[in-house]
């Protein structure tokens, strides 16, 4: 069942009350087509009658429109098509148009459900409102040169219809304009559109793929909502948003490349496209929205860049096949479940960045052996690893305990690591006093100077960040026997370790110990 649409209703509201709509009746007819006059020398067509609902199909079979009309001496030049002119008259197969007409009105074609075929032509620069919105038979149509832009609902329904060429003049796609097109197989947007509005192409469930051009700099919230079909999508580098929903339940969705403009994925932008299996988020993104991932099965990995802020609330929420992710430092607050039941993820760290881990974040991640909690985090919600039951290693880096709840945790069987000299404090901190096993063996990540490189533990590895382009990172171990030596180029040195314990690590001519 189609939506309500409150929008719809108000425009419909506005038109009326701002005088848009023609006047309630025809003036005259000639050769079966009724016109209203707009001055001593134009006329519109327009519906017979009061009211566009008076009569049932006035206009039926092929109907040709002329430039002119000649009425009792007096010739009117056919300058437009009225508001609902030919609004449900379902046995309109076919019309022709002349070059005359600069105006197709509302609702003038829609719910022709007969008609087969229509050509604009280019004296019209508009294609306005519902226009030809569920013309359910019309399998093709040409839009030419002259049209600028593609309103609210244009072709909304037009389940025929397979392809459409959208001119380089058209610089917007409103909201609806292509929705429920479900026979629509492609279509190339030009590089003149600025905007894709909201649910500009839900429901166009034949759509196999879309590119989408570096001139548009905003696509609407659902704009491509259910195009099951939709298998990849290429977004533009000048687009700075993706709406709610954009890509809703785009089941067969298997790769995306979201351009490097793009500061904020919307909520439930990719939620349920469950053949999505890789992305790649760039670094200009600082936000993710509330289930901008959620139920995104086949996702098996992501990497957040360095500009993300915020992760929303279930982000990241029943992806089923994700077994790493890693947080980065930019990060200061991670949503209510947003990793909530991704029971393939192994292992997870908090950045020092984040503050709060909220309610059920990783609740029901039950594949989750290892935690790591940065030092900024002061608080850590209820149910937060709830039936992590395979949970055997926590490294907690805050000096003070940060506040827990008695469900946060499942069982507290897990060896509980926290930083030297803050056993007591957590022997003694409610609910953290629960963990049999409580070890203070955590050192700080050593800076070796303010600008060179830092040195720190993550998990089983040894991960030396910033370390000078060209300088030799070797890991020793207490006994002196050199594990790896690696070169720094790019980016971080992460070099594992076979077993935990106290290693020497020595970058350049600078030599810390770490224990892991």
């Amino acid at each position: 069942m189609k939506r309500l649409k409150f929008h719809r209703a108000i425009v419909a509201i506005a038109m009326m009350l701002i005088g848009w709509l023609p006047s309630l009746a025809h003036h005259f007819e000639v050769d079966g087509i009724f016109y209203d006059k707009l001055n001593s020398s134009k006329v519109a067509v327009t519906f017979k009658g009061n009211s566009y609902y008076s009569y049932s199909n006035e206009y039926a079979g092929k109907i040709v429109i002329p430039s002119s009309v000649n009425y009792e001496g007096i010739t009117y030049v056919v300058t437009s098509i009225g508001d609902s002119a030919f609004r449900d008259c379902d046995s309109l197969t076919s019309i022709e148009i002349p070059n005359s007409v600069t105006w197709i009105g509302y609702y003038a074609f829609q719910s022709c459900t007969s008609l087969t075929s229509i050509e604009i032509p280019n004296s019209v620069t508009r294609i306005v409102y519902s226009a030809f919105e569920g013309c359910s038979s019309l399998t093709s149509i040409e839009i030419p040169n002259s049209v600028t832009s593609i309103e609210y609902s244009a072709f909304e329904g037009c389940s025929s219809l397979t392809s459409i060429e959208i001119p380089n003049s058209v610089t917007s796609i409103g909201e609806s304009a292509f929705e429920g097109c479900s026979s629509l197989t492609s279509i190339e947007i030009p590089n003149s559109v600025t905007s894709i509005g909201e649910s500009a192409f839900e429901g166009c469930s034949s759509l196999t793929s879309i590119e989408i051009p570096n001139s548009v700099t905003s696509i609407g919230d659902s704009a491509f909502r259910d195009c099951d079909s939709l298998t990849s999508a290429v977004i533009g580098n000048s687009v700075t948003s993706i709406g709610d929903r954009a890509f809703y339940e785009c089941t067969s969705l298997t790769s995306v490349v979201i351009g490097n403009s793009v500061t904020s994925i919307g909520d439930y932008a990719f939620r349920s496209c469950s053949s999505l299996t890789s992305i790649v988020i760039p670094n200009s993104v600082i936000s993710i929205g509330d289930g901008a991932f959620y139920e995104c099965k086949s996702l098996t990995s992501i990497e957040i860049p360095n500009s993300v802020t915020s992760i929303g609330d279930s982000a990241f929420s029943d992806c089923d096949s994700l077994t790493s992710i890693e947080i980065p430092n930019s990060v200061t607050s991670i949503g209510e479940y947003a990793f909530f039941d991704c029971y393939s993820l192994t292992r997870i760290v908090i950045p020092n960045s984040v503050i709060s881990i909220g309610d059920r974040t990783f609740s029901e991640c039950s594949s989750l052996t290892s935690i790591e909690i940065g030092n900024s985090v002061t608080s850590i919600g209820y149910d937060a690893f709830y039936r992590c039951y395979r949970l055997t290693e926590i490294k907690c880096w805050a000096t003070t305990p940060p506040t827990i709840y008695y469900n946060t945790f499942s069982s507290y069987s897990a060896d509980l690591y926290v930083p030297v000299g803050r056993k007591a404090a957590y022997e003694s901190a409610q609910y953290w006093k629960k963990f049999n096993i409580i070890n203070d063996t955590l050192d700080k990540p050593i800076t070796l100077n303010d600008n060179d490189a830092i040195v720190a533990a993550v998990g089983n590895d040894i991960v030396v960040k910033n370390a000078a382009e060209g300088s030799v990172v070797r890991v020793y171990t207490a006994d002196g026997a050199m594990i790896a030596p690696e070169v720094a180029t790019e980016g971080d040195v992460i070099i594992e370790v076979p077993v935990k314990g106290i290693y020497v690590v020595k970058v350049g001519k600078q030599t810390v110990k770490v224990i892991v």
